[in-house]
């Protein structure tokens, strides 16, 4: 009994000093480098900052003012809120927003990276405490090998994921969790650890139930009998925790359903390099990767001594040899994952890596930790032969990979050659030493080691970490900017719906910041209906992502978007029709379109049949959209200037074709190279500038010499060049500035067109469509009531995205929605006025708490059961005993 006091009692000491010694160097650091609170620097980069932080302040909103929690009008032309809380926000650690100033937002992100990753510590220390038998020296070692797990490269760049830093925190308690129910069928804390893991992220929820399936595969079983049923008991408690989640697994299922993953290319085999290119990764100040092109990129690096304790875990003859070929096989098929496309894309959920590489190597550090705890707990008996060799291995390595590849590091290669032999020379002295001295004297020299394994992870932390640190001062006094405009702006307006975008180029999300019902969106749950339709109207798009580089006005106006909120440093609003600039702060300009359209009105049915894309044809698409809702005709036409094509560093042909469609067909012969045109138009008026390239290049604007924008996402749709005078010269460059593509492979087609808008058609289309308005008597965010008159041959057109969450009832009685367009709701009802009610569910919701539910009846039930039995046999145990 004093026995196992003692344990909980280290455990406890060992689990809390982790833990404080991994938060006060991450508030330490904070400090230094003037992290929010302490700055004007933030954790929030890259998917951070432009969908996390967005959808946080939306949350921040919604628990403030009360909105609906199923839908969001701030992206995408409005979409279900609920599938991106599941996605992104479903830790309960995120309802603490609630108390922090919208001004804060990014305080509370980074003080919330900065808890979870020292949460991470502590369940790795106590998950390594209760899963080996340590000696009291080694609970120093195992503390420093959890600050392994919570410093490790993966949390140093995946941070700026934060939805997944839940699940990571967790994973070891699953692990535990595992152990209990496969060695003494206990299911409580597998179970409900799982299901919280699911529930606050399904995506790496699904890569720890594959791994579980693998670690249960290669583990020791007694017999094949054991095998089957144990594993029949992990299978019944892991569906009982997706059961337990299913209200958040449901409803994602059913929104990942809508999305563009769902059209992902066929998945080969194909290598992605060699193996040293991985291996590298090991290494101390090897770079974090958070973004990157090359999918066998990969984050492994926790700590030197996990990688010098593997090779010692190799030589030791004290581990059982099934356990040791069952942790060997792991790696190995890892390290054969992180390099082989197949396998890959299927601990991705059956999709490429979209420049987020190898998302589930926290898997192999999790291994090379458990396996250094192995190691540890054998340390009495390892001999000085086993420790040798295994340094001799921990030199030689570097070398032979610095022999086949760079290193990818913070350093230049050699110093961190020097670096890593020096820290193996002292983890080869110390554990040396440590297996001649038996006696107690060891729990000092663990307890120097366990400081220099500290030493070393915090060494590598201060550099890694700070790839991840974002300069935020700037946007938030932009931020500010924008807000305060468009509550000076928007206040005169009594208007219960209008759409409002900014033209910016950092941050497609922006719109969500301020709570305005904009088009773009960066959302990886994304509907792709309204994705594809935007993209064949010209808007700009990438991957899951609706960009505001730029914009269409003749869609803007059918869409109902009233402002424009342009960041650039020269406009092409001023002058542009139906447009005029009503505010000014700084470096942000507001323009009202004049020509904005209700958020439903009538139109002609008699055309709609006639509509259909035509996929790279932006201008074909514009007419025939504006044809099917009001029977005007083109409202683009194309037009040919005198168009004088240059380029420099690439070889180039040029042929015309139909449609006013310039060709090109170039293949780069230098590093870096641009293709450059130059026009003048004959007539005044409004010009759009339609281009379709790939791969994506910078594409840079000027006017008159003068700089207009630049982005590599403004190629593949339209550009939006306003008001052109004969006596303006338009240019349009087209470079390469990053050199990662093949110089003899990269041959590129590029097609360029101009479109000059016709003002009487546009006038035209907007008073037709403006002559039978839905009228909006109350909006919420799940719920409008409206009411419309129609004339004969007319239905209801709305700019409601089409979801079969929303149910539509005329005078209390459900009826029947269409898609029209391809992406939003349409309403059959016939001649005369109506009036209407929109409610919003999400989809599956229902469904998915009534699963969540029984669930949590089964789990309630087994547990009752269990302590019913559980007490039966110490009864009977006891009766027994006194017999």
């Amino acid at each position: 009994m004093k026995e196992k006091k003692s344990e909980r009692l280290y455990t406890v000491l060992a689990c809390s000093i982790s833990t404080f010694v991994v938060l006060a160097f991450m508030l330490v650091f904070m400090y230094i480098h003037k992290i929010a609170p302490f700055g004007t620097y933030s954790f929030a980069k890259g998917d951070c900052f432009i969908y996390t932080r967005p959808l946080l302040v939306m949350l921040h909103d919604k628990l403030n003012h009360g909105n609906g929690f199923m839908y969001q009008w701030s992206g995408g032309l409005g979409s279900d809120f609920l599938v991106n809380y599941f996605y992104a926000l479903s830790s309960p650690f995120n309802f603490l927003v609630y108390f922090f100033d919208y001004s804060k937002i990014d305080s509370f992100i980074s003080l919330t990276v900065a808890f979870k990753i020292s949460i991470s510590a502590s369940t790795m220390c106590f998950y390594l405490c209760n899963r080996n038998k340590m000696m009291n020296g080694s609970y120093f070692l195992v503390g420093a090998l959890s600050c392994c797990y919570a410093l490790c490269n993966y949390m140093c760049a995946y941070f700026t994921q934060p939805m997944w830093l839940d699940s990571l925190a967790v994973f070891p308690i699953v692990m535990l969790g595992y152990d209990r129910l496969k060695n003494n069928n206990k299911f409580v804390l597998y179970t409900l650890s799982l299901a919280y893991c699911i529930y606050c992220n399904y995506y790496l929820s699904y890569i720890i139930s594959i791994f579980i399936l693998l670690y249960y595969l290669v583990d020791e079983h007694e017999s094949l009998k054991d095998f089957i049923f144990k594993g029949l008991r992990f299978a019944i408690y892991s569906i009982l925790s997706f059961l337990i989640s299913g209200v958040s697994l449901y409803v994602s299922y059913k929104g990942i359903m809508k999305t563009v993953s769902m059209d992902e290319s066929k998945i080969t085999h194909s290598w992605y390099g060699n193996f040293a290119y991985i291996l590298r990764q090991f290494y101390i100040l090897s770079k974090p990767i958070i973004s990157s092109s090359n999918d066998n990129d990969t984050n492994i690096y926790c700590g030197l001594i996990c990688l010098f304790l593997f090779f010692v875990y190799l030589f030791s003859t004290l581990i059982p040899k099934k356990k040791k070929i069952s942790q060997i096989i792991l790696v190995i098929f890892l390290l054969i994952s992180m390099n082989e496309n197949l396998i890959n894309c299927i601990w991705h959920g059956f999709h490429q890596q979209h420049n987020v590489p190898n998302r589930f190597s926290f898997l192999l550090v999790f291994i090379m930790i458990t396996i250094s705890s192995d190691v540890l707990e054998n340390i009495k008996e390892l001999t000085s032969k086993t420790i040798i060799a295994a340094w001799v291995v921990s030199l030689v390595l570097p070398i032979v990979i610095y022999c086949i590849n760079d290193f990818n590091g913070i350093i230049p290669s050699k110093l961190i050659i020097e670096i890593s032999l020096f820290v193996m020379m002292i983890y080869g002295v110390f554990f040396t030493v440590l297996s001649f001295r038996k006696d107690n004297t060891n729990v000092f020299l663990s307890a120097l080691i366990g400081v220099i394994i500290f030493c070393e992870l915090v060494f590598n932390a201060l550099f890694t970490l700070k790839e991840g640190i974002y300069y935020v001062g700037y946007k938030q006094t932009h931020e500010s900017n924008v807000y305060n405009l468009m509550n000076n702006v928007e206040s005169k307006t009594d208007d219960m719906f209008y759409r409002s975008e900014t033209i910016e180029f950092t941050a497609p999300n922006s719109n969500s910041i301020y709570g305005m019902k904009g088009w773009a969106a960066y959302n990886s749950t994304m509907p792709k209906y309204i994705s594809n339709f935007l993209n064949n109207m010209g808007y700009h798009y990438s991957a899951n992502c609706l960009l505001n580089t730029d914009d269409v006005s003749i869609v803007n106006s059918l869409l109902g978007v009233r402002y424009i909120y342009d960041s650039l440093p020269v406009s092409f609003y001023d002058n542009m029709i139906g447009y005029e600039r009503v505010a000014e702060f700084e470096d942000v300009k507001v323009y009202q379109n004049n020509y904005q359209l209700p958020l439903g009105y009538g139109i002609c049915k008699e055309n709609l049949n006639s509509f259909k894309f035509s996929p790279g044809y932006s201008f074909e698409n514009i007419n025939n959209l504006v044809y099917s809702l009001s029977g005007e005709g083109d409202i683009i036409s194309v037009v040919q200037p005198d168009l004088q094509v240059d380029f420099d560093g690439c070889n180039c042909e040029i042929a015309d074709s139909n449609n006013g469609r310039l060709n090109l067909l170039f293949q780069r012969t230098e590093s870096e190279f641009d293709v450059v045109f130059e026009f003048n138009v004959q007539e005044a008026g409004d010009y759009y500038f339609e281009l379709f390239e790939d791969p994506f290049l910078v594409v840079s604007v000027y006017s008159n010499d003068t700089f207009i924008k630049e982005s590599d996402y403004l190629s593949n749709g339209i550009i939006n060049l306003g008001f052109v005078s004969p006596e303006d010269k338009i240019k349009i460059v087209l470079s390469n500035k990053k050199d990662d593509l093949d110089v003899d492979s990269n041959v590129t087609n590029m097609f360029v067109r101009i479109g000059l808008v016709n003002p009487n058609v546009y006038n035209e289309m907007v008073s037709i469509l403006s002559k039978n308005p839905m009228n909006l008597e109350s909006f919420h965010d799940t719920y409008i009531k409206a009411n419309v008159n129609l004339a004969d041959n007319q239905i209801l057109f709305t700019t409601i995205p089409y979801d079969e969450g929303w149910h539509v009832y005329e005078d209390g009685k459900e009826i029947q929605k269409q898609r029209v367009a391809g992406a939003f709701i349409g309403l059959d009802l016939g001649k005369g006025k109506h009036n209407l009610e929109f409610k919003y569910t999400t989809e599956g919701f229902y469904v998915g708490l009534l699963i969540s539910i029984v669930g949590w009846i089964i789990f309630g039930v087994l547990f009752i059961y269990s302590k019913i039995k559980s007490k039966n046999e110490r009864n009977i145990k006891n009766e027994n005993q006194l017999t």
